[in-house]
């Protein structure tokens, strides 16, 4: 019987997630994305950013009570990691850096250096917020969408989605 790599991915080491944010503090959101430094799409950091600026900026400005989980999935060696560029930042708030490292991806992933939605499962995982968001680092929330989440009427067991027409 083959081991259960997920296992192992649930037990990531504390020492691999850097906390901005008091463990226990259970924020109304919590807003998981997941990426890597490999120059994908350009930009990369400054991509990454510009999410976590505009979810600041949103948090501050409508009192938007969330936490930003960022998955770091199977960093390449040569390139500076997540926790080492968004440490210093003044405006990391509530971030959560949660790096996944290659031993885990070798073993859950054959298709690509990012296996997305693994990675956003262990940011799911480890969220601590009543709901949760899984975006993409690239996305930026627009005005309605930050009032309509501070406005904390989201219902359990509900889906919602944004861009889809049923």
């Amino acid at each position: 019987v083959a081991a259960d790599p997920f296992a192992q991915a649930a037990v990531l080491p504390a020492a691999r997630t850097l906390a901005l944010t008091p463990s226990n503090r259970r924020p109304y959101l919590s807003v998981v994305s997941a990426s890597r430094n490999d120059g994908y799409g350009g930009q990369a950091f400054e991509r990454i950013r510009n999410h976590i600026d505009w979810l600041c900026f949103f948090s501050s400005k409508r009192n938007l009570d969330l936490e930003l989980l960022l998955v770091e999935w199977n960093p390449p060696h040569h390139r500076p990691r997540f926790q080492e560029t968004f440490q210093q930042s003044e405006s990391a708030c509530f971030l959560r850096v949660i790096s996944v490292p290659p031993s885990i991806h070798s073993k859950v992933s054959s298709t690509g250096p990012l296996a997305e939605y693994f990675a956003k499962n262990v940011g799911i995982r480890r969220a601590r917020g009543r709901f949760i968001l899984a975006t993409n680092p690239d996305t930026l929330m627009n005005e309605a969408l930050a009032s309509f989440l501070a406005s904390e009427t989201l219902q359990k067991d509900t889906f919602y989605t944004t861009g889809l027409r049923f």
